[in-house]
């Protein structure tokens, strides 16, 4: 599909450097700042690397505590995924196809932010002249001052890309997006395989309307009951989250085994987590593989960064 010119109700799929380090402190938005910065993972771990645009780093406690980093570019807690196996996918008959067939996947230690980027963190880049400006008005987030702790919604795949590239991060790959999401044991949900709830996501029931009943988005880390193995936050729900990958329906029959990045050309981009308004509460399973053009914006879909 084309460039989509206005935030839709429904979505449609689709077959800078770093601010300098001069700044001492970021601190994520006034709602995110109430969400857990202290996360449970299944190891603890040691940090591999200091941070690259000189934020702080916090070692793991050897047990339930993974190593955090801080960016200082935008204050995103970064939270290490340790290298090692996990289950990818789903068994057949279980999920979509397209999550088939269930696989063993190792990649190395790399990092990923505990929150969904936001409202005000987004400024920081635009102000800076490294990203463009999303769309804004109806339910998008951009230029709405009361949703400055939101997820930025209504951005592209470029505009996300440009962001952690500006922040000194990347995208995060599908697999690991998928890895930080629910953990190494192919657990259904983030928190585990019991039926989500707005206690653990925000995203439509059949009792209330969308987002919970607020038809929007909420402040990021609202559903710390929902939090994944690692400790990361809205991975179920709030928005849709882009991935650096291609999207390609058969990927997982010829996919490497180790460290995969995705198909090497295509057209649509990979999408995960559900949204505030996904109409398939099993959206919200961390193995549901969605797409759209890397052109499309929409009022539930926004981003995290990754980094090594």
């Amino acid at each position: 599909m084309g460039l989509a010119l206005g935030c839709p109700d429904e979505p449609t799929p689709s077959s800078g450097p770093p601010v300098g380090t001069t700044t001492t402190s970021a601190a994520i938005p006034s709602a995110a700042s109430a969400a857990p910065t202290s996360v449970s993972a299944p190891t603890g771990s040691a940090p591999t690397s200091a941070p690259a645009d000189g934020g702080s780093a916090t070692v793991g406690d050897g047990g339930d505590e993974p190593a955090t980093r801080s960016r200082l570019s935008d204050g995103a807690l970064m939270v290490q995924i340790a290298a090692g196996p996990f289950l990818r996918g789903s068994p057949k008959g279980v999920g979509e196809e397209d999550e088939e067939p269930q696989t063993t996947v190792t990649l190395k230690t790399y990092w990923i932010d505990q929150l969904e980027i936001t409202v005000a963190q987004y400024e920081r880049c635009f102000d800076a002249e490294a990203c463009g400006a999303p769309q804004s008005g109806k339910t998008c987030n951009w230029g709405n001052d009361e949703r400055l702790d939101h997820p930025i919604n209504c951005v592209a795949w470029k505009d996300a890309r440009d962001y952690c590239a500006w922040a000194g991060a990347r995208l995060p790959t599908e697999a690991e997006w998928e890895k930080a999401a629910r953990g190494t044991d192919g657990r259904k949900y983030p928190w585990g395989n019991q039926e989500p709830n707005c206690d653990l996501a925000i995203s439509p029931y059949p009792e209330l309307k969308r987002g919970c009943g607020r038809n929007t988005t909420w402040p990021v880390g609202s559903k710390p009951a929902g939090a994944s193995p690692y400790g990361l936050l809205d991975v179920a729900g709030n928005v849709w989250e882009w991935c650096a990958d291609y999207y390609q329906e058969d990927w997982y029959s010829k996919s490497p085994q180790t460290d995969p990045t995705g198909p090497a050309t295509g057209s649509p981009r990979v999408n995960r987590g559900g949204g505030w308004e996904s109409h398939d509460i099993l959206h919200l399973r961390p193995s549901n593989r969605y797409k759209f053009a890397p052109s499309f914006r929409f009022h539930a879909l926004g981003f995290r960064c990754a980094g090594d």
